[in-house]
């Protein structure tokens, strides 16, 4: 479309523009509109696409928009009381109604335009205003298209909620060289099917940048890339069409390509251009070639590979694993005893249900439990994901502290829920004990010495408070004082041995709760197998009855006794009657057969330790 001749200026208007806030912008009053229904086969196009015929002026923007694919609007010119148009930044607190009637309160730094006394009278690239919108009686109008920054219109979208078709071609920044084919096309309609006439010149601001330098494209990168050497004449057939330029002098190496005006965006590199050949070539079309080489092992040591192990022990103890959001509510947090200052709260949240990032996996799966135990008698979950945690803040678990700028540490989470809460809590402690087991932890110190449950909580923890009084423990670690190193932050002085609080057991309203630190567990975790051959001389199996205070625990008896001599294999508790516990104690020599005398010795040696 060719631009209008012999035009009269008999209509004159101003475009005061700022280059930051629209790239590029043209304007032209058109005169002795005729407002009416639009022809047929433009009503019926715009209904086709989903675009509903209101009147001629109106559709005919509507119209140019869904063929050229650049927006376009029309003022009432006559409602434009300066004949100016000021296209500047809101201010915060400025009040629009669009022509739906909608009335809304802008945050400042929209792109807006004024009508040079300080009203707005329209949100370009969103939505037009009540006070400049065609009417009934309009018989003059300014056609008006332009080219507005993407980032502002799409932070303008999310803010008012307003999304319209315009809306959604701005935020994906259509091409400015397209905004003066939309114009000419617009011109024309008016003229053709509403009879207006051009009373103005078209005012048309436009700061050009520089020409993309063409890329150039090496033929031996597109073989490599497709895996296959395509004719010269084939690639300059797939890329003219698209609008790319391919300069006459070829070689056979390379290619000269200039890139169109509407693909600068996102055609930058020689890769872009064969994603473009490729892309039309066909996917299809490229065979498929097995790859020639011995695969990679896969190391068994790492993060995900101990994360699956344990995954796949907890399934098959019955356990269904949760995703839970990283985003949780302030009602939530508070619900379980968190410090909201302490937590990271998100600066622009979608909704009040998302405020923070979650400090412990614990609030999301008890909120998981609450809404589906009423389904079931039994009910296992588990989580095992990262949670957030500003810099020197107490892990929520077991009072650790990680000296890292961002703390995104790993955390492994699940609870059991049965009727029997008492029997729950030993079968949870029986689960941790079998993880330690899966994870041969027991590599270290003897099983319950590496995983001892110790009843004792930090009471700085944000959930001591909400579970029982007794059916609670800290899950404690212990190592030798050699491997202290390995963040063993909580050892003290020069002892044996080092301890650390990794995470807690305990009853929470009607369910057990465990929590524990992923990161620090699978530091003592091992992957090497120890083969003990079957022993050549049978054991010794006697039943040892002691008098224990009833404020004892029995784990620490059994360590006691299992650990007096390496000559003790197994023990058990067999029976248990008032302060009389009896254990069933097996000996085992692999070297000989052992006497009573020498079990005796042993017996002996276990009450003194026992200090019996």
């Amino acid at each position: 479309v060719s631009e209008p001749e012999n035009v009269s200026e008999s209509l004159p208007i101003t475009i005061k523009n700022d280059p930051k806030l629209c790239r590029r912008v043209l304007g032209v009053v058109i005169d002795n509109i005729e407002m009416g229904k639009s022809p047929q086969w433009m009503r019926q196009r715009l209904e086709k696409s989903g675009v509903r015929s209101l009147n001629t002026i109106v559709d005919i923007t509507n119209y140019v928009m869904l063929e050229t694919g650049h927006p376009t609007h029309v003022f009432d010119y006559d409602r434009i009381k300066t004949n100016t148009l000021l296209i500047r930044p809101s201010k915060k607190g400025e009040k629009i109604t669009t022509f739906e009637g909608k009335g809304y309160t802008l945050s400042g730094d929209d792109i807006a335009i004024d009508d040079g006394t300080g009203e707005i009278i329209d949100l370009p690239g969103i939505a037009g205003t009540k006070n400049s919108v065609v009417t009934n009686d309009t018989k003059r109008i300014l056609f008006f298209t332009e080219n507005n920054d993407a980032h502002r219109i799409r932070r303008t979208c999310m803010t008012l909620g307003i999304h319209t078709y315009a809306s959604n071609i701005n935020k994906n920044r259509p091409d400015p060289e397209t905004a003066k084919i939309a114009m000419l096309r617009g011109i024309q309609l008016y003229r053709e099917v509403a009879k207006g006439t051009v009373a103005s010149r078209i005012d048309d601001q436009y700061e050009k940048s520089d020409d993309p330098k063409p890329v150039t494209v090496s033929s031996e990168k597109i073989k490599t890339y497709m895996g296959k050497q395509l004719p010269t004449q084939q690639i300059v057939s797939i890329l003219t069409p698209l609008g790319f330029a391919v300069t006459d002098e070829l070689t056979i190496k390379h290619y000269t390509v200039t890139i169109p005006s509407w693909r600068r965006a996102d055609v930058t590199i020689e890769e872009d251009i064969i994603e473009e050949v490729t892309r039309i070539y066909g996917y299809h079309n490229i065979q498929s070639r097995v790859k020639i080489g011995e695969p990679v092992p896969q190391s068994s040591n790492t993060k995900q590979y101990w994360m699956t192990k344990v995954k796949h022990a907890l399934k098959y103890g019955g356990f269904t694993e949760l995703y839970t959001s990283s985003l949780v509510s302030s009602e939530l947090l508070s619900t379980y005893g968190f410090d909201r200052k302490k937590c990271i709260k998100i600066k622009n949240p979608l909704s009040e249900e998302g405020e923070y990032l979650r400090p412990s996996l614990i609030p999301g799966i008890v909120q998981a439990l609450v809404e589906n135990k009423n389904r079931k008698e039994e009910l296992r979950l588990f989580e095992l994901s990262r949670v957030y945690l500003e810099n020197n803040v107490v892990a929520p678990s077991h009072g650790a502290i990680r000296n890292q700028p961002v703390q995104e540490p790993t955390m492994l989470t699940f609870v059991i829920h049965e009727p029997d809460t008492k029997q729950s809590f030993y079968k949870a402690k029986g689960i941790v004990e079998s993880l330690f087991d899966e994870l041969r932890i027991t590599n270290y110190l003897p099983r319950r010495q590496a995983g001892e449950l110790r009843v004792e909580i930090d009471e700085s923890c944000p959930i001591a408070n909400q579970l029982h009084p007794i059916r609670r423990a800290s899950i404690t670690m212990k190592q030798p004082a050699r491997n202290a190193s390995r963040n063993m932050r909580d050892a003290g002085g020069s002892n044996s041995e080092t301890m650390q609080t990794i995470g807690l057991i305990g009853q929470i309203n009607d369910s057990i709760l465990v929590d524990i630190d992923f990161d620090m567990l699978i530091r003592y975790a091992s992957t090497k197998k120890s083969y003990t051959p079957i022993p050549e001389h049978p054991p010794v199996i006697e039943d040892m009855t002691l008098t224990i205070k009833p404020s004892t625990h029995i784990g620490p008896v059994m360590d006691t006794i299992k650990t007096a001599s390496t000559l003790v294999k197994e023990v058990t508790l067999t029976s248990q009657y008032e302060d009389k516990l009896t254990f069933r104690i097996t000996f085992q020599d692999p070297k000989k057969n052992l006497s009573d005398k020498e079990v005796g010795e042993i017996k002996e040696l276990i009450k003194a330790k026992l200090q019996i």
